[in-house]
Parts: C-alpha cells; structure tokens; sequence
C-alpha cells in the first residue's frame, strides 16, 4: 500500500483535500483514484491523460464542485517541479490565452493568434513570448 504526504494530488495538483489522501480517495479535480490508478500508471501517464482529455474539472458532485475562477494550469503549478515539458507547454498554452484576453482589452496592441496557441504571434509582447518560450 502506498503511502501519501501531501494534501496535494500528485496527478493534477489541486490543493483542496481537508486531509492527506488515503487509499481509495478521488481527486475531484482529474479522478486520480489514490492507491489504485498509480498502481500501474505514473502521475506523468496520468498527467499526460488528463491534459489530453482536455484537462477539465472532473467531479459532478454537489458535494466537490468545481471552484469559482479554476484553472487547470494554475493549479498544476502547485507540483511545477513534476511536471514534463510537455507539461509545461500545457501551461504556456494557458498563460498564452490569458495573454490574449487581456490584449483584446488593450485596444493599443495588435494580437494575431495561430494555432497551436503556443505559436502566437503578439507584436508589442514578443519579449514576453519567448521568455514563455524559452522556459518550457
């Protein structure tokens, strides 16, 4: 049986468990099944299954609904020390889209966006861009 530490889930990184995880217990955010799917999986695998899927908040439970303001690549920076580079281009995705949102608000900057969305082109933040890019 494996033991846990954290009341962060290895998989996802969400921060909300009121205890360390035991086995059995659910990570509301990604399903990660404590003790049973890191039984032939690693959290990369899982990880990588997750964002794949569109890294959406998992539960439908009344009782673990998804926080006001949730954001998958926010939350994963709780474990930024596990993640992959392809991880991190998950996240540079997001960073990017945040990016986006607010220069649509900023009427001074011109924003082309390409996909993948890591491939944007934004010419009055470039510096900005490849510090992102530079770091995954």
């Amino acid at each position: 049986m494996k033991t846990y530490t954290s009341t962060i889930c290895p998989v996802c990184g969400y921060d909300g468990f009121d205890h360390i995880p035991e086995e059995f217990d659910i990570c509301p955010s990604c399903h990660f099944e404590f003790a049973v799917n890191d039984y032939s999986w690693t959290y990369e695998e899982l990880r990588q299954d997750w964002i794949q899927r569109g890294a959406k908040w998992a539960s439908n439970s009344p009782y673990t609904p998804r926080p006001t303001n949730w954001n998958a690549a926010k939350q994963l920076m709780n474990i930024f020390s596990r993640l992959t580079s392809e991880d991190k281009k998950f996240i540079a995705g997001y960073r990017f889209e945040a990016e986006i949102t607010d220069l649509k608000n900023d009427q001074s900057s011109a924003t082309t966006i390409s996909s993948p969305i890591w491939t944007l082109i934004i010419p009055s933040k470039r510096h900005y861009v490849d510090q992102i890019c530079a770091g995954v």
